[in-house]
């Protein structure tokens, strides 16, 4: 099966690109490379385009080593993805739910299982993809404008408890000396507002998050939080974008960890040609 993805591309910086996998076999109508996005709408794609077929395995697709799945399996989606994608070299941590960033990490090998534990990386080498892996969680993927410095974070809603889109962005100003001004970010597939279901928001969250939360379906936007988030750190507003499709309403097309335990991880990359 080939590694099957949403491509994604930045108005204005066509050296920087981004790629959201899909689960399984899709239709070729999400190859839209060259389709200019517009800030914080869906993009043109509809659930009844891109039916599923011939997927027996739950976890098909997945390219995560921490799951119960075939070793060898995922070594080969992993080597299909760098074939497809037609990048020299990716890099991944073991995601934690923490707010630890690698700067200028190590290439990753397609079959090797990693032991740097982050939630962030950032880098200004060309031809390495910065691999964040996915299932409902937020990727999240940063670039400047002057499209020689990117970032990938992963952020769960205990990433966004600790306000990680924000100090995360900061941190990478800080370290390559940029404006937030300059950057552009955007938020790949993940949990809907309608979805994001917390029953014990006091045990949960934070008084300060209240705002997000809606108290009749307990459900958290997280991607509005997110999005203001982003928006705090000093990135504009016209700069943020997303793919608002959500992971556990579409688990067809994407990993679902609500949807299934045993769920495999799909990978969000960018990188610099």
């Amino acid at each position: 099966m080939s590694f099957q993805y949403i491509p994604f591309q930045f108005s204005g910086l066509p050296r920087v690109r981004c790629a959201f996998q899909m689960r399984s076999s899709a239709n070729s109508l999400l190859h839209r490379s060259g389709v200019e996005p517009l800030p914080m709408e869906r993009l043109p794609v509809e659930r009844s385009s891109v039916g599923v077929s011939g997927v027996n395995n739950s976890l098909a697709g997945n390219v995560s080593f921490v799951v119960k799945d075939d070793f060898d399996c995922v070594a080969k989606n992993r080597r299909s993805m760098q074939e497809e994608l037609c990048i020299d070299r990716f890099a991944e941590v073991k995601q934690i739910h923490s707010d630890i960033i690698i700067f200028s990490p190590q290439a990753t090998g397609f079959d090797e299982v990693v032991q740097v534990e982050a939630d962030a990386m950032a880098t200004n080498e060309r031809k390495l993809a910065l691999m964040i892996k996915t299932a409902d969680c937020q990727s999240i993927l940063v670039a400047h404008k002057d499209g020689k410095h990117v970032m990938g974070l992963h952020a769960g809603w205990r990433g966004n408890l600790m306000n990680f889109p924000k100090s995360s962005i900061e941190r990478f100003c800080e370290h390559y000396q940029l404006n937030s001004k300059d950057l552009f970010v955007v938020r790949g597939p993940s949990l809907g507002p309608n979805m994001a279901e917390f029953t014990d928001f006091e045990k949960d969250w934070k008084e300060e998050f209240r705002a997000w939360y809606d108290e009749k379906s307990k459900c958290m936007d997280l991607w509005a939080l997110t999005k203001d988030q982003v928006l705090s750190a000093g990135v504009l507003k016209n700069n943020i974008y997303s793919i608002d499709l959500c992971t556990s309403t579409m688990s067809d097309l994407f990993f679902s960890y609500r949807k299934d335990k045993n769920s495999g991880r799909q990978a969000s990359l960018i990188w610099i040609e």
